[in-house]
């Protein structure tokens, strides 16, 4: 029995073994496993924006898009859609159901008085939501061809963001998809 501790004894790892081959060994993968999760945990934590430098270069606030794992289940953010489409003015789109869209367009903020005027004159009759980067308002408009739900997000030190739906749209999930904008 005294030979079998004995062997078990000269086997557990002693601080004299970091000056061996094993020691260093142990040291080695300890070290790697570290980095290994240190770097899994920045890559998940954080996300790659789909927002081309390009874009997000020739604009003066954060482009804000939305983040998919936050979205409702068949929504997509469609990464083709996402334009500077005139000075300062960014658009994308989320897809669902038969290819219908939320329509993103984001651009300086102009202030309250012209985001004001703009909530009077274009959705006159309208609900307030909180949101993680503003407050919100939720409206109708008709475009001249059909009604749409529209949406006014004045961001807390950030762009304008209007938001365009189909007037059918589920109200629930219209929020959620706002609620899922991240800024790049």
């Amino acid at each position: 029995m005294n030979q079998l501790l004995n062997k078990f004894k000269y086997q557990r790892p002693i601080f004299k073994d970091i000056n061996t081959n094993r020691g260093g060994y142990a040291i080695g993968i300890a070290v790697v496993i570290v980095v290994v999760a240190w770097f899994i945990a920045l890559i998940s934590s954080n996300s790659i924006s789909p927002v081309p430098k390009s874009i997000s270069n020739a604009v003066n606030y954060p482009v804000y898009y939305p983040d998919q794992s936050r979205l409702p289940e068949g929504y997509q953010l469609d990464k083709r859609s996402i334009e500077l489409v005139g000075p300062k003015v960014v658009i994308l789109a989320i897809k669902y159901a038969d290819n219908k869209m939320i329509v993103f367009n984001e651009q300086d903020n102009p202030g309250a008085s012209v985001i004001n005027q703009y909530a009077a004159n274009y959705i006159p009759i309208h609900t307030s939501f909180w949101t993680p980067i503003g407050n919100a308002i939720l409206g109708a408009y008709n475009d001249g061809h059909s009604i749409k739900s529209v949406v006014s997000l004045p961001v807390n030190n950030g762009p304008w963001i209007i938001v365009t739906a189909p007037s059918n749209i589920n109200q629930t999930n219209l929020k959620e998809a706002i609620d899922s904008l991240t800024k790049s």
